[in-house]
This record gives C-alpha cells, sequence and structure tokens, in this order.
C-alpha cells in the first residue's frame, strides 16, 4: 500500500472510533464531578406526586387556554417523570378542523391536587 493510502485508512478508522466513543457518550452519560454550582440539578417537583392531563383545543396559545375552550381527553392521578409508560386515546374531531383549521393538544404535567389552568 502506498503511503496516501495507509494514511487515509489510518484517519478514517479514528473516525470510526471516534464516532463509537460519541455514540456510547450519548447514552451512558457520566455523573456529574463539578459540585453544585457547576452542575445541573433536576427541579423540586419531579420528587412529588404528580398528574398529567391532556386537553385539546383549536387554540395553539397555551395562555389562552381554559376549561370553556378546551376538551378534555385523558388524566392520570399517579404520573412519575422516571417511568414509561403509553396510553390510546380517542379524540373526537371539531366542525372547524374537518373545514381545513388545527387542532392542538395540550399536555399538562401539575402537583396533585392542583389545576392545570392556572386561572381557576
Amino acid at each position: 500500500m502506498s503511503f496516501v493510502t495507509t494514511v487515509v485508512l489510518i484517519l478514517f478508522g479514528l473516525y470510526i472510533a471516534n464516532s463509537f466513543y460519541v455514540i456510547y457518550h450519548l447514552f451512558h452519560i457520566p455523573s456529574c464531578q463539578g459540585g453544585s454550582r457547576k452542575c445541573l440539578q433536576p427541579h423540586g417537583i419531579i420528587d412529588k406526586e404528580l398528574e398529567i392531563s391532556i386537553y385539546t383545543s383549536l387554540e395553539e396559545n397555551i395562555q389562552n387556554i381554559n376549561k370553556r375552550n378546551s376538551n378534555f381527553l385523558w388524566k392520570s392521578d399517579n404520573f412519575s417523570v422516571s417511568n414509561q409508560f403509553t396510553v390510546s386515546i380517542n379524540a373526537s374531531i371539531p366542525n372547524e378542523t374537518r373545514n381545513n383549521g388545527s387542532l392542538y393538544a395540550h399536555i399538562f404535567v401539575y402537583q396533585v391536587g392542583a389545576s392545570p389552568f392556572k386561572s381557576e
């Protein structure tokens, strides 16, 4: 093999090794070694009991959402951020959406007993 071919193969091998290294660290995150000033901590709500609710609305802006202009779809009283789950939901499509309109899904995560709508 010529010198150029050898150099290209070595560079390609290093590129592949670096790709494996990056992919490994995407899924195996090392623990933080920098102390509380350099490490991000999870929000305090993660350790509390949570509820999750899903509503649909014709409103895109979440600040305009309330019980009167939204449709309740689903709620879980025992939600954990660390647990994975799957749920199937059937939603009725309003006439405004059928006539080439938009339908938005709004997902609220909040503490048990609280309201997903801050104005209520």
